[in-house]
Order: C-alpha cells, then sequence, then structure tokens
C-alpha cells in the first residue's frame, strides 16, 4: 500500500509541472521604447540657392529628443533652431512610423511644416534611421517662403548623433 501511495504522490507531482509554465506576459519593449531619447550629435547645414549649395553650418551641436507616439511611431524635436543667426524656432517631426530593416535597425520618413508667424514658411521632409544608439537624420526643408514670397532656396540639414 506504501508503494502505491508513493507512485500516486510521484504521479501527482510529476503532473503539476504539465500545468505551470512560463508566463506569457513578458515585459515585452516596443519598437518606440527601444529608440525612445536625447540623442545629441551635430548638424550640417546647407543651403541651396539657385543651384549654389552654401554651407551655413557644420558640426553645429545639437539635442534631437526623441518620444514614444505609439509602440510603432514616435515624435522628433528640435528645439530652437536656426539658420545664420535667424531663430526658426522648434522643428517637430510627428508619428514617424517605424520600419524594421534589419535586426535593430529602424527607418522612418515624416513631413512636417515650419511657420514663424509673418516671416517664414517652409514644408519640411524627413528620412532616418536608427541604429543601435545612434540616430542619422535627413532634413529637406523646400517651399520656402519669406513675408509671404515665395524663394527658390533649399535648406539641406543632417544630424548625426547618440543617445545619453
Amino acid at each position: 500500500m506504501k508503494k502505491n501511495l508513493f507512485f500516486y504522490v510521484f504521479a501527482v507531482l510529476c503532473t503539476m509541472s504539465l500545468f505551470t509554465s512560463c508566463s506569457d506576459d513578458d515585459d515585452a519593449v516596443s519598437l518606440a521604447e527601444v529608440v525612445a531619447g536625447d540623442y545629441e550629435g551635430t548638424l550640417d547645414i546647407a543651403m541651396d540657392m539657385g543651384g549654389v549649395s552654401v554651407s551655413v553650418g557644420e558640426d553645429v551641436a545639437e539635442t534631437v529628443e526623441v518620444t514614444k507616439v505609439t509602440d510603432a511611431a514616435v515624435d522628433l524635436r528640435i528645439q530652437g533652431f536656426s539658420i545664420i543667426g535667424m531663430d526658426l524656432g522648434n522643428i517637430e517631426l510627428k508619428n514617424c512610423q517605424l520600419t524594421e530593416v534589419r535586426d535593430g535597425v529602424y527607418d522612418f520618413t515624416a513631413s512636417s511644416s515650419l511657420n514663424v508667424v509673418g516671416l517664414l514658411s517652409a514644408t519640411i521632409n524627413g528620412t532616418g534611421e536608427f541604429s543601435g544608439n545612434t540616430l542619422s537624420l535627413n532634413l529637406d526643408i523646400t517651399n520656402i517662403a519669406l513675408n509671404g514670397n515665395d524663394v527658390n532656396y533649399t535648406v539641406d540639414v543632417r544630424f548625426d548623433g547618440s543617445k545619453n
């Protein structure tokens, strides 16, 4: 009888392990959480004035703030952007959808507008890539109008930086 009791207890203990498992509620981190943070780096700024490209800023220290919007989208912000001493305010790219292009590398594109009331308006097209703890960002600023008058200028901005 004691042998049978031992086997019953042993069988119960063995079958209990079938009903317990690892949790499916792993603390998964979203793409946006992986890339969110402040990226410190440098800007290179060039203006194209009717076919002539002129550098108006090289290795300008800048921080790009990246914040999570959804699990696969972020907002990017450059505070106090200026060109040739003219303060243009903040550049914001909203709801940038992240696309994984290979393991740990995420691309995005976004469009925005820039308006400095009574002075300047423009369209901003941004493309970029997060790779590990680095961010590469390209901004094409087009359709520039000064005081309501269209100008034939474009501005190309390149940012390379690393997450703090």
